[in-house]
Formats: C-alpha cells, sequence, structure tokens
C-alpha cells in the first residue's frame, strides 16, 4: 500500500437542516391575505448525533418538494452528502486487485490503517488504473463513509404501481390495423 491520505472537513456539516418548498395557495381559500409567506412550506431535520461541537443551521429550499415527505427526504439526502463529503480517504496500491478480484468503484471494501486510525468497512467511489514504465502498476482509490440512506425516494415507483408496491398490469397493447 503507497501512502495513504485522510481529508476531513466541517465544509457541509449541519446540526439541522430546514428544507422549504412552495405551494400555489388561491386567494379565495387563504384567510390570511397579509400572511407573505402563506405558499411557503419547511420542514427541520436534526441528526441524531450533532457531526459538529457547535451548532449549525443550513436553509435550502426545493420546488419539487411538494408535501413533508419529500421535504423531509431531501434533508436526510442534503445532511447525509455533506458527510459523505466531508471525509475523504485516499490509497494507491502497486496493483489492481487483491486476491484475484479486481479493485472496483461503487462497493465496499475493508481497511485497517492503524497509522490513520481508520478500521471498518467503507464505500469505495472512485478507481483509477495506471500502468507507466516509471510507476509499474498502480491502482489509486478514493474511499468515502458510507453514510448515504439510498432508500431515500420518496414516491417508490410513481403512479404505475398498486398499494403492494408491484407494477400494475397494462393489458395487451392494441396495434392499429394499418400497422398489422
Amino acid at each position: 500500500v503507497g501512502r495513504p491520505s485522510l481529508a476531513e472537513s466541517i465544509d457541509g456539516l449541519f446540526s439541522e437542516v430546514r428544507v422549504f418548498s412552495t405551494v400555489v395557495i388561491d386567494p379565495q381559500i387563504n384567510n390570511n391575505t397579509d400572511d407573505p409567506n402563506a405558499q411557503y412550506r419547511k420542514t427541520i431535520y436534526k441528526p441524531k448525533v450533532n457531526p459538529l461541537p457547535f451548532f449549525r443551521r443550513e436553509v435550502i429550499t426545493d420546488g419539487e418538494a411538494i408535501n413533508d415527505k419529500l421535504r423531509t427526504n431531501r434533508a436526510i439526502w442534503r445532511s447525509q452528502m455533506a458527510q459523505f463529503q466531508a471525509w475523504k480517504y485516499e490509497v494507491s496500491f502497486d496493483t489492481h486487485s487483491q486476491n484475484g478480484a479486481f479493485f472496483v468503484s461503487d462497493t465496499l471494501i475493508d481497511v485497517v490503517d492503524e497509522v490513520n486510525k481508520v478500521f471498518g468497512t467503507y464505500y469505495v467511489q472512485s478507481v483509477t488504473r495506471s500502468q507507466t514504465l516509471s510507476e509499474g502498476t498502480m491502482t489509486k482509490m478514493v474511499i468515502r463513509k458510507p453514510v448515504i440512506d439510498p432508500t431515500l425516494q420518496a414516491l417508490s415507483g410513481g403512479a404505475s404501481t398498486n398499494a403492494t408496491g408491484k407494477t400494475k398490469p397494462r393489458g395487451k397493447a392494441k396495434i392499429p390495423k394499418a400497422v398489422q
């Protein structure tokens, strides 16, 4: 293993994320016409553990977050993405594989680094392979903490699924007689 490097940053880490979105309100239905913020909706997300030793708030807007579930998912995603980008571990190897398996991105890898005190299973963000006369065979990897929850899609399957999550039957396709 070449010289591994660990970079940590608090850029993008927040104690609280507020997501604002807007809705169209019919002026005839709105009882409080003096409120300039009546069309705004907000959701507040706080991680279970504050990633910082002090309080820091992030405020974002999302025009597509039309309900509380979508705003909550957006806030969680923003918080997790910030944690993902705040921790970066880079390492290089003088080979493209280990025990017959190639190093590939979008996988998990076990790391034991006593120098940088990095232990556990981490996400492989990118793998760059090279082979030159001066360096020989090299693989450089960028590794991140696996903090992003892949289940954060609020509308799984959209309108084409029924209550069980299975795709609704569409029936047989009708082919115009001119094509037959």
